[in-house]
């Protein structure tokens, strides 16, 4: 748009023209000028869901195509499948995973007892494979089941499953992937510890499903929670069978709710198109699964189907969210952490705030961890 002179002497804003660089949404808008003194240093930075930086001249915005420059960050995906007999771990970046053994590692836990101890370092893992995706998908998240026999990831094109316990030779990729898997072996370790990869074909319409921004294995099965951007949920029942069915959730879909007035639905428009589905977690038993839509977090249970708890916005930093979602206590509470170091407890079936070990137990305000970080994510140990 540019500001122009009207016949009245007032300016009004009318349309100039619009470029489509981007192959999916834009999500970030920047406008910025270059402290050299250049004719046309004016620009407008844009990054969108296809995980590219465009740059585009302001002053020659009709004239100037855009220009890519760079593929925008993100924070690495990290899944374990947590099993005794063999325990994977999973990592993604935008375009590619790679899939590790990990090591005993009971000693270095056990060696560090004190509150506050930074572990020392263990044995290192065994890097087992890895794959590089389709040129221009971006993988947004990982995940790795109970049994470390399946490795599920999303991207921007679709949701992909990988048998990782097929002992056969044969390493089968899936055409749509376009990948390449590399086993690495370390020089010291046994030729049969490496593991067969082949795809696995997901129940129709799941491997094209878009807006996908957390996947993740219910704990002692092979069932799929997929999240996206809206709220929905979908949960496949067994990604081995092509058949199984799929189940979806809508009770926290963030557009369910009609609006008659005018200003509404220009909120609800822009708001379908901000993706405010961060964090999803199952709970370790595999009974619950809470996720955070805007800063509110929802705790559903997986065998009715339907919302048990709903823990409404409470009092944050200015510009804080939502980092991190844990089951505790056997599933009986659920400690929310925000980006910057506050964390509180609530009670799973009530909804009701709890006290921290340590806080007033009539205290209901959030307990500050005063780190001089950004926090991005958080885990905990099953014990």
């Amino acid at each position: 748009f540019k500001r122009i002179s009207g016949g009245d002497g007032r300016t009004e804003w009318a349309y100039l023209s619009s470029k489509q660089e981007h192959a999916l949404d834009v999500r970030a808008l920047c406008c910025c000028s270059n402290p050299q003194e250049d004719a046309y240093d004016h620009r407008i930075f844009s990054a969108g869901n296809d995980s590219m930086i465009v740059s585009h001249s302001v002053d020659r915005f009709l004239k100037e195509h855009p220009r890519r420059v760079d593929v925008v960050p993100q924070r690495p995906c990290i899944s374990v499948s947590g099993s005794e007999d063999l325990d994977i771990m999973a990592t993604a970046t935008a375009n590619s995973l790679d899939i590790w053994k990990l090591q005993n590692s009971k000693d270095t836990v056990l060696s560090n007892k004190n509150d506050g101890d930074v572990c020392s370092p263990g044995k290192p893992p065994l890097h087992v494979a890895h794959m590089s995706v389709t040129s221009g998908a971006h993988i947004t998240s990982v995940a790795v089941s109970s049994d470390a026999r399946l490795v599920a990831f999303s991207d921007n094109n679709g949701i992909k499953c990988i048998n990782i316990r097929d002992m056969s030779s044969q390493m089968a990729t899936d055409g749509d992937m376009d990948a390449s898997v590399v086993p690495i072996l370390d020089d010291t370790s046994d030729p049969s510890t490496l593991l067969g990869i082949k795809s696995v074909t997901l129940p129709a319409g799941m491997s094209t499903i878009h807006s996908v921004v957390h996947v993740e294995f219910v704990p002692n099965s092979h069932a799929l929670i997929v999240c996206m951007t809206d709220g929905t949920i979908k949960i496949i029942d067994s990604v081995l069978d092509a058949d199984s069915s799929v189940n979806t959730i809508r009770d926290i879909h963030d557009m369910r709710f009609k609006t008659w007035f005018k200003k509404d639905t220009q909120k609800s428009l822009a708001r379908r198109e901000c993706p405010m589905m961060d964090v999803c977690r199952v709970s370790k038993e595999g009974e619950y699964v809470a996720v955070a839509l805007r800063n509110r977090v929802f705790i559903i249970s997986l065998k009715t189907r339907h919302i048990i708890t709903q823990i409404p916005s409470f009092n944050m930093k200015p510009g804080s969210v939502i980092a991190g979602l844990e089951f505790l206590e056997k599933d009986t509470l659920i400690a929310i952490v925000t980006s910057k170091s506050e964390t509180a407890l609530f009670d799973v079936s009530t909804g009701d705030a709890c006290a921290l070990p340590g806080q007033d137990p009539t205290q209901q305000e959030l307990h500050n961890l005063e780190l001089e970080t950004t926090v991005i994510g958080i885990a905990a140990s099953p014990a």
